[in-house]
C-alpha cells in the first residue's frame, strides 16, 4: 500500500508540474501574440495612412511627419493637417494637432527608409517590439500618393 501511495504521489506531482509548465508557456505565448498583433495593427495603420498622404514633410530615420489630408480644401499645408509617427517611452504614438494616441506598446525601435529624402515616394517601415521572449520585428512599406 505504501509503494502504491508513493508511486501515485510521484505521478500526481509530475502531472501537476507538467500542467503548471504548460500554463506558463501558454501565458508567455499569449502575451507575445498580443504584442505582435498590436504591432501588426500599428504597422497596418501607418502604411494605410502613408499611402493616402499628400506629402512627407519631415522624413527622418526614426520618425516621420506627413501631410495627411487637405482638410479645408485650400491646397495649402496647415499644422492641423500633419501627422507624426514617433516612439516615446516604448510607445508608438500617432501625433496630430488634436493630440496623440498610442498605437503599440513595448516598442524598442521604429525605423523608416526612404527612396529619396527630399521628396520620398516610397517608405519602408521597420517596427521592433520587445517582450520577455525576445524581439519581434514587423516590416511594411507604402507608396506615397504625393499629389
Amino acid at each position: 500500500m505504501l509503494i502504491v501511495t508513493a508511486v501515485s504521489g510521484i505521478l500526481v506531482a509530475l502531472v501537476v508540474f507538467a500542467y503548471l509548465t504548460a500554463a506558463l508557456i501558454f501565458d508567455q505565448e499569449l502575451r507575445r501574440s498580443d504584442v505582435f498583433w498590436a504591432g501588426q495593427q500599428a504597422a497596418k495603420t501607418m502604411t494605410e495612412e502613408l499611402k493616402k498622404c499628400l506629402a512627407v514633410t519631415d522624413p527622418q530615420a526614426n520618425r516621420i511627419t506627413f501631410w495627411w489630408r487637405d482638410v479645408d480644401g485650400d491646397s495649402s499645408l496647415e499644422a492641423s493637417e500633419l501627422i507624426t509617427y514617433a516612439v516615446s517611452s516604448e510607445s508608438l504614438l500617432e501625433i496630430s494637432s488634436s493630440g496623440s494616441r498610442g498605437l503599440a506598446n513595448h516598442v524598442r525601435a521604429l525605423n523608416f527608409t526612404y527612396d529619396d529624402t527630399t521628396g520620398p515616394k516610397f517608405v519602408a517601415v521597420t517596427l521592433t517590439l520587445s517582450n520577455e521572449s525576445g524581439p519581434l520585428t514587423i516590416e511594411s512599406s507604402a507608396w506615397i500618393r504625393n499629389e
